[in-house]
């Protein structure tokens, strides 16, 4: 998702709890397409005010354990999907770190995607 200007009501992650860490996989190239995924311009956590709240009482929670939290996505941009949509019609073998056992034509018919 773009991080230069968001729509109303909605916030980056960082700028309401920067302590929660995120590692966006699809702005790079680990994740399933092995490629940065349309859409995700940056590795920036966007998403409504309310969810990022509801995150930053679950960090508090967790910091109080000694534990963190981690988000590896958060707004999916419309075009990320399309690009997902798209990807799963090419032809290519099972990935045996993402998808071992299950087809590319299958993973959104099965829910993967």
């Amino acid at each position: 998702a773009c991080a230069a200007s968001l729509p109303v009501g909605f916030v980056r992650l960082a700028d309401v709890d920067s302590t929660i860490r995120q590692d966006i996989r699809y702005a790079g190239r680990e994740n399933f397409l092995r490629r940065k995924v349309d859409g995700y311009d940056a590795p920036v956590c966007i998403l409504t005010a309310q969810a990022a709240k509801a995150l930053s009482s679950v960090q508090k929670t967790m910091t109080a354990k000694g534990l963190t939290l981690i988000v590896f996505d958060c707004y999916r941009p419309a075009r990320a999907v399309a690009d997902m949509v798209r990807w799963t019609r090419e032809a290519g073998p099972p990935d045996p770190q993402w998808y071992p056992t299950v087809r590319r034509g299958d993973l959104i018919a099965k829910g993967y995607i």
